[in-house]
């Protein structure tokens, strides 16, 4: 008996409120699937697969702040303009 053989999770993929097809995952960190078995990953795939986490933090990050600047910006237009006033009770 596989050790780590408790250690995986299904997950559902969602796209648009529907579940488009299930897999399943590794719970522990430093191993992956390899067609059905637990496999420990390289040095090499672990460090690739972290600076692309951080990468993609980033990047997230600056579309966030992207959006918001923007939606400041068009915030402050419709302030000028009078259509921001606050609803009626």
């Amino acid at each position: 008996m596989n050790l780590l053989e408790g250690l995986t999770a299904r997950v559902d993929r969602v796209r648009g409120g529907k579940v488009q097809r299930h897999y399943r995952i590794v719970i522990a960190d430093g191993y992956k699937l390899v067609n059905g078995n637990i496999v420990k990953q390289g040095v090499q795939e672990t460090r690739r697969r972290k600076i692309a986490q951080k990468r993609a933090a980033i990047k997230r990050d600056l579309k966030i702040l992207k959006t918001n600047a923007r939606r400041d910006r068009s915030d402050r237009i419709r302030d000028q303009a009078g259509l921001n006033a606050p609803a009626p009770r």
